[in-house]
């Protein structure tokens, strides 16, 4: 063993050391370190490209079925690696997390951004649409069987009390963190109150990191954590190992009888964590295995530590039997297909049985009237899923058929469709094991334990489905749950949440299905974009979500509406006069508008093979112009022109918007980031962040692509990949942010136009995660928030040179913020999150000081949010003063004629619509200018 620590502790630690060394040697100069730290990035960035996209899938497949999520998670680790180490360090965000709870318990949140009093962060939908889940759970304590338990892969844990009806509402369990990793659930078998419940998933590249193993002993009200990702376990000598490092995935847990008490089992494993293709790459490498806590999970040791683990089960005699799946990066030899079995009673251990050849992920299914009898559902080195039955207990198997999907575009041999890694369920029947059901894209049931099978469930009404008389359910199966007493109904698991079945037996020739999604808020959004208050009545905000399309949600109904299916990316209203919004598909594949009015309906930006840009590729709107700006092929700024002047389309049609290319050798990595001036209303000017830290600035990007004036404008301490760029109150003020652990991730310069613009850090205090978004207050220099892997975050003393950032917890939580916006009229902000839908908070108006606070020539016009009442005050005497009020493209809308003092002088502006305005006032002292919204 010790042997084996010391080989892993080189393999890690000497490249680290040589890095450390090549970067921090002692000759450098600060210059030097940056220029060194550049070209590491690069190299690393080269060599770690995400993958494109699933060839194995049509087009119309990508259009209207989302993909796994494993793209996404790559290109997030490729986005947020150290740019000194190639690799993410998400364990930071882990230890984060501890602390910055044990201090909420000490201190009260700090508000939504910038609000005073008990107004919180707002949740606000979508209530009809779930998010991904893999874990579900009968209450065993409710003779009912109507109350059900259901996690989500980045939403917690929730509760909804009568599952049978459709309207009946989810609520979120507390004591468990809002964004925590539901990976699995078990039931102490001796007391139905102690439940178990485990963390992180493997499935999808790795990225859905755990945080160890949570216990109830009350049914579920209470929660404490029995395995940290920090604590130590023992093997079988009693020597100390670390179970995770600092990051885990835990596949299954069970809670098993063995004869005479409970002992609790974990199915530990790890994956390579910056690219699933990179075989050398230790990130997360732990000791994986299987573990057992023979003490209701006060300790933990590790019986088996060569094999990694998936899925347990116990058989209809008590014994417990346990299957392997593959770890990335842990070698050649770890791959699943192994069947393992401790007898009940005996306290020999577990022990191999039998080996499923050829295989890596797998699901065994014991029956529970027959001891010998199992199904196995795996996924082969295709990634595609096989059948087997077994009736003498892994003597030996057959082979059985594999359900045909009535979908066309699904291989008569494949029902996983080349996702048997990630989407994959196989259960019997409790009391008639001839009775087995399959999940992959769609459900499938066999009356004849799997020798011929029916469908009982489509995806879509499309691809030869509309005449196949079964229930529409969202597809990716992940985990299926007989109702206790009737095992003719179910529960089911999959990408947009939870499915209840009322009747299975029908299920074939029927509707028998329902989605009680009500409140269940799980949605993972990429992005999110609101309409100004101009736009119409009400709150309408969009947003692309995994695999649950682009949800708009129109007037505040949280009942949102699905567009396109599949992955929703980048989303945008127009902001100006036109009244449409763009969605977009996943690669640069499809890019839709949609136009309000007396002319309603769909028009095509863009229909295309290419699959030429970022899974969820960067994207700006100029509103002012209608053209919109894309990431393209290294090198290629694309710009979609015409937005307000396109037919109504049909895809496929031809009818889209005409596509300029624009290229310059600046642009020498792929666009992470676009923002276009809302200050250049007659020509588009362009900022574009580079996924090598590089900042251009592109001048009439709107014209011929030979008029376009590029310059570079990075600031010369930039290291890692932008994540966000956006516009202050002119274009000489710029914010930055970065994606990266390890570097400066937020920067600021207030002279963008200069040659050499000034660029200052503004990392504070902040701790060391990633930066994925940043909005600043428009009516309030100093407050700024961020969007980042731990919520939202920020500061109200942003000039200062160090500034001081907390998180906006206060009805807000820990779970992903991917995208930030704010609705021009009345100061809102939207946020989006990787799991819990989307939160709306409101930026508050600066804080009015005394008139003895006021310098004697300074004049403050306040409140800066209101309705249209303002007023005006001096630190001295100021005299008859001109005070005009302009829109923000310059159109004089109002003026006055003052006497300024320190006895305030009030106007009325309520006759104004709602928007943002400017406040100009003249006097002998010169000229100042304040900005205002009216509400």
């Amino acid at each position: 063993m010790k042997r084996k620590v010391l080989l892993f502790l080189l393999v890690i630690f000497v490249p680290a050391l040589l890095i450390l060394l090549n970067v921090r040697n002692r000759d450098m100069t600060a210059d030097d370190e940056i220029t060194e730290l550049r070209l590491r990035h690069a190299e690393f960035l080269k060599n770690k490209q995400p993958q494109k996209a699933n060839t194995k899938l049509s087009r119309k497949d990508k259009i209207q079925k989302g993909l796994p999520p494993n793209e996404y998670y790559e290109l997030m680790a490729y986005f947020t690696m150290n740019p000194a180490l190639g690799y993410p360090e998400p364990y930071k965000i882990h230890q984060l997390q501890k602390e910055l709870a044990a201090k909420r318990r000490n201190k009260t949140a700090l508000k939504a951004p910038g609000q005073d009093g008990d107004v919180a962060w707002e949740e606000r939908g979508p209530t009809n649409v779930g998010g991904r889940t893999r874990v579900l759970l009968f209450d065993p304590n409710d003779e009912s069987g109507r109350r059900v338990f259901a996690g989500a892969i980045s939403g917690g844990l929730w509760v909804n009390e009568n599952i049978t009806s459709e309207n009946s509402p989810w609520q979120r369990v507390s004591g468990l963190a809002a964004n925590l990793n539901i990976s699995c659930i078990t039931v102490d078998p001796r007391d139905s109150n102690i439940w178990y419940v485990g963390t992180g998933e493997q499935y999808t590249a790795g990225d859905v990191v755990g945080t160890g193993v949570y216990k109830t002993t009350d049914g579920g009200e209470t929660w404490t954590k029995v395995l940290d990702v920090e604590e130590q376990a023992t093997d079988q000598s009693g020597n100390n190992q670390r179970v995770i490092g600092g990051i885990h995935y835990i596949n299954d847990i069970t809670a098993w009888d063995n004869g005479t008490s409970t002992e609790v089992f974990i199915g530990v494993t790890t994956h390579v964590y910056a690219n699933a293709a990179n075989p050398t790459n230790f990130l997360g490498f732990f000791d994986k295995g299987l573990y057992r806590s023979t003490n209701g999970g006060n300790s933990w040791n590790r019986i088996i530590e060569d094999d990694s683990f998936n899925d347990f089960e116990t058989d209809a005699a008590g014994n417990l039997w346990v299957a392997t799946t593959n770890s990335p990066g842990a070698g050649v030899n770890n791959r699943g297909g192994k069947i393992f079995k401790r007898e009940k009673g005996e306290n020999t251990g577990f022990s191999q049985v039998a080996t499923i050849p050829n295989v890596l992920r797998t699901e065994i299914e014991a029956s529970a009237t027959e001891p010998m009898k199992f199904y196995i559902l795996a996924e082969n080195a295709n990634s595609e899923a096989d059948l087997w039955i077994t009736t003498d207990a892994f003597s030996s198997i057959t082979q059985l058929p594999e359900p045909n999907d009535a979908d066309l575009d699904i291989p008569p041999d494949d029902f996983a469709r080349g996702q048997a890694f990630y989407n994959l369920v196989i259960e019997a029947d409790p009391t008639n094991d001839n009775l087995v059901y399959a999940g992959g894209i769609d459900l499938f049931r066999s009356s004849d334990s799997g020798n011929s099978w029916e469908q009982i469930s489509k995806w879509a009404d499309n691809n030869n489905l509309e005449d196949l008389p079964v229930s529409l359910v969202h597809a990716d199966h992940h985990v299926m749950q007989f109702r206790p007493g009737n095992t003719n109904q179910a529960i089911f698991g999959h990408d947009g949440g939870v499915s209840y079945a009322r009747d299975l037996a029908a299920a074939a020739e029927s509707d028998v299905f329902i989605t009680p999604e009500r409140d269940y808020i799980t949605t993972q959004f990429y992005s999110v974009a609101v309409a100004p208050t101009t736009f119409a009545a009400g709150d309408y905000f969009l947003g692309g979500t995994q695999d649950n399309g682009t949800q708009l949600i129109e007037n505040g109904n949280p009942v949102s509406i699905g567009i396109l299916g599949g992955d929703g990316a980048h989303t945008f209203y127009d902001e100006v006069d036109t009244k449409y919004f763009v969605a977009n598909l996943v690669y640069n594949n499809l890019i839709i508008a949609y136009e309000y009015g007396e002319d309603s309906g769909w028009r095509y930006i863009a229909d295309n093979e290419d699959n030429d840009g970022f899974f969820i590729n960067p994207q700006a709107l100029d509103s002012n112009l209608d053209k919109l700006f894309s990431n393209g092929p290294v090198g290629t700024l694309y710009r979609y022109d015409d937005l307000n002047e396109l037919p109504e389309s049909t895809q496929g049609d031809g009818t889209v918007a005409p596509r300029v290319s624009l290229n310059n050798n600046l642009l020498d990595a792929a666009i992470t980031a676009l923002a276009v001036s809302p200050y250049s209303t007659s020509s588009s000017t362009v900022l574009a962040g580079l996924v090598n830290g590089k900042l251009i600035r592109i001048a009439n990007a709107n014209g011929s692509p030979g008029a376009a004036e590029w310059k570079e404008i990075t600031g010369d301490q930039f290291v890692g990949s932008i994540s966000d760029v956006e516009y202050g109150d002119s274009e000489d003020e710029i914010l930055v942010t970065f994606y990266n652990y390890g570097v400066e991730s937020i920067w600021y310069t207030e002279n963008a136009s200069e040659d050499t613009p000034d660029w200052i850090k503004k990392e504070g205090n902040l701790p060391d995660l990633p930066v994925l978004s940043i909005l600043k207050n428009p009516t309030n220099p100093e407050e700024v928030i961020i969007g980042t892997e731990l919520g939202v975050w920020a500061t109200n003393d942003f000039l200062n040179d160090a500034p001081t950032w907390e998180q906006a917890y206060n009805g807000m939580s820990d779970v992903k913020v991917t995208d930030l916006d704010l609705r021009k009229g009345d100061n809102t902000v939207f946020a989006a999150s990787y799991g819990r839908g989307i939160f709306s908070g409101q930026f508050s108006s600066e804080e009015v000081p005394g008139t003895d606070e006021l310098a004697e020539d300074e004049v403050l016009v306040y409140p800066t949010t209101s309705e249209g009442i303002v007023e005006i005050v001096s630190g001295g005497d100021m005299g008859e003063s001109q005070v005009d009020v302009f829109s923000t493209i310059g159109q004089r809308m109002a003026s006055f004629n003052l006497n300024i003092s320190e006895d305030p002088e009030e106007i009325d502006l309520s006759h104004l619509r709602t928007g943002v305005y400017l406040v100009r006032i003249e006097r002998n002292a010169g000229a100042s200018t304040q900005k205002i919204i009216i509400k």
